[in-house]
């Protein structure tokens, strides 16, 4: 799940630009966390604190601290957040340069020129960042990326990795493997079951049904904290 940073001292301006992004993941099918700042000294804040943004869309003009500014001063703590600069005078374009900026967007032409940036972006990520889970016994290495696992579910000693088209099993507690995973994209929903929130197709009562169209039923003390996180990470149910 990629997550975005959001920077623009027009409140409007952010509405926009969220809705276009929740559009774009939607249409190739995967999700995405947005957060916007309508202060860019609070999100400074925010972002020295911890490490957990990927991509910052910053606006160049800012009255208070402008984009170029602001990744100045954050670029040393966040060498993994890629930024892309909006801007609607293209004349202040080069000026990124300094900081390294992946890309910039004219705000005037955003619904445009977003799509393309955010391929080229997410081509990049998947390079980088494309987590795996490794399973290393002395019989056998096995690596699965995150994106595959569907759900897991626990039978007698082992976990079940439940993909599109295979399945494999790993002997230990489920609680431990989720502690390894460690992606609020996976949920414990029942005893026994974890799912990939990237993979629910929907949820109808209390039934939960995966991209592979398997039916698993959430326990009535998750169902709303499931529901919560797929609003919460864009995953529509």
């Amino acid at each position: 799940m990629i997550r975005i940073a959001l920077v623009d001292d027009n409140k409007h301006f952010l509405d926009i630009l969220r809705k276009f992004l929740m559009d774009y993941f939607e249409k190739i099918g995967s999700s995405c966390y947005v957060e916007a700042f309508s202060d860019p000294v609070y999100f400074l804040d925010e972002v020295m604190e911890k490490d957990h943004f990927d991509l910052g869309l910053l606006d160049i003009e800012m009255p208070s601290l402008n984009g170029v500014e602001l990744a100045k001063k954050m670029r040393d703590n966040q060498k993994n957040m890629s930024v892309v600069f909006l801007t609607a005078h293209s004349e202040l374009v080069r000026i990124g340069y300094e900081v390294k900026a992946f890309d910039f967007l004219s705000k005037v032409q955003i619904k445009e020129e977003l799509p393309g940036v955010l391929d080229r972006f997410l081509r990049e990520m998947e390079k980088r960042i494309g987590k795996v889970y490794t399973i290393a016994t002395n019989a056998r290495i096995e690596k699965i990326p995150y994106k595959n696992i569907i759900y897991l579910y626990k039978s007698g000693q082992n976990v079940f990795f439940v993909q599109k088209n295979a399945e494999t099993w790993e002997r230990g507690a489920l609680k431990d493997i989720i502690n390894r995973l460690d992606d609020p994209m996976f949920m414990k929903i029942e005893r026994g079951y974890v799912i990939n929130l990237e993979h629910v197709v929907s949820v109808n009562t209390r039934n939960v049904v995966m991209s592979n169209g398997a039916e698993i039923r959430a326990s009535r003390e998750l169902i709303s904290e499931l529901k919560q996180r797929l609003l919460k990470y864009g995953v529509e149910d």
